[in-house]
């Protein structure tokens, strides 16, 4: 092969083209060739290329290019002996190797994960009091179960693509309390049709659905987290990229095209960097995790996680409903008819988890 083509597949060692020229010429006389029929171009064969992993080798444990020349010009130099002690150097190199790419390797992941400053806000709803106002939300609830009427007037304050979104929760919520009235059951054919028609009504009004549940995450009074000064600025900072994201969402409208990263970042570049500029660092990849997570929620639902909420029927959700300040009759009323459509959604995931096995 032309020196050229050598040069390449030895480069990734250090062997560039000058190297094999030098060792190449009739002052050093190291590395063979011939000429080439009717050129001038050199030819290296087998010969050349062990010379030049011999080369090789002497570079990287240590010789300089004097050394490595006295080497080569000296057959005895390569015995047995030097050859295990080369092969002892290099794997004494090896390990350093090893070890320092290991250790950048952990040092990089460390300052990854504790360079954000805002997804370790979610490990603080860990605490119990994140619980609490999960159900103190809940129990707002029970003004729209008690008078659905009022979220149709909800939705007439509403932006459009809003508004669709709020009246599909609300024909499902009128549908769902006229069908338990007339004494279906959660898992009777019925039911099962309304619930399955609101789930694929907010697959097609996701962007404005998680919107809008943002505004319920937003309205929750954050002195029920018991959170600490700095624990209390860390919400705030989560709870802004939390809204950029939101309204990234009702501006996507669907999941895919939310999952658009390149336009996300162009459409909300200013917002993103004014946030860089307050936390001294990129907060682009924490806003593209979210998102992420958030467009793949649905993907995730399974029998499991449904179960998880059992908790939320079974003790606090009564006691914050009854806190509300409604009569016992009201709150008995609300609290039947979350654990009803609670109790249908769980079948509809069972059903469909089934379906799919």
């Amino acid at each position: 092969m032309r020196i050229a083509e050598l040069a390449k597949k030895y480069e990734q060692y250090g062997l560039d083209r000058r190297t094999i020229d030098y060792y190449s010429s009739d002052k050093v006389n190291l590395i063979p060739y011939r000429r080439e029929e009717g050129s001038n171009y050199r030819i290296y064969g087998e010969e050349a290329e062990t010379v030049i992993k011999k080369i090789i080798i002497l570079r990287d444990v240590g010789l300089s290019s004097k050394k490595i020349k006295e080497a080569l010009d000296n057959p005895s130099y390569f015995t047995t002996a030097i050859w295990n002690e080369h092969i002892e150097k290099l794997q004494n190199n090896l390990e350093k190797l090893q070890k320092h790419y290991s250790d950048m390797i952990k040092y990089a992941e460390d300052m990854r994960d504790s360079g954000s400053r805002i997804l370790p806000i979610i490990k603080l709803f860990d605490d119990p009091s994140a619980f609490r106002a999960t159900t103190s939300y809940l129990a707002k609830l029970q003004k729209y179960i008690e008078n659905p009427d009022s979220l149709a007037e909800l939705s007439e304050s509403l932006p459009a693509d809003l508004s669709d979104f709020s009246n599909s929760c609300y024909t499902f919520l009128k549908s769902i309390i006229i069908k338990k009235n007339h004494g279906l059951e959660y898992d009777s054919h019925e039911v099962q049709l309304s619930v399955t028609r609101f789930i694929e009504q907010s697959k097609r009004f996701f962007g404005s659905a998680v919107y809008l549940l943002y505004q319920i995450v937003n309205s929750i009074d954050i002195s029920l987290f018991n959170f600490s000064d700095e624990d209390a600025e860390m919400y705030q900072l989560f709870m802004r990229v939390l809204g950029i994201c939101a309204e990234w969402f009702r501006l996507a409208k669907t999941q895919a095209a939310a999952l658009d990263f390149n336009e996300f970042e162009k459409e909300y570049k200013e917002q993103i960097q004014k946030i860089d500029l307050e936390v001294g660092e990129s907060t682009f990849d924490e806003m593209t995790m979210i998102i992420d997570y958030i467009a793949n929620i649905p993907s995730r639902i399974s029998i499991d996680n449904i179960l998880k909420l059992e908790d939320v029927f079974n003790s606090t959700i009564s006691f914050e409903i009854q806190s509300q300040g409604f009569s016992d009759e009201t709150s008995e009323q609300a609290i039947n008819l979350l654990r009803f459509i609670y109790n249908a959604f769980k079948q509809y995931v069972t059903v469909h988890h089934l379906s799919n096995c």
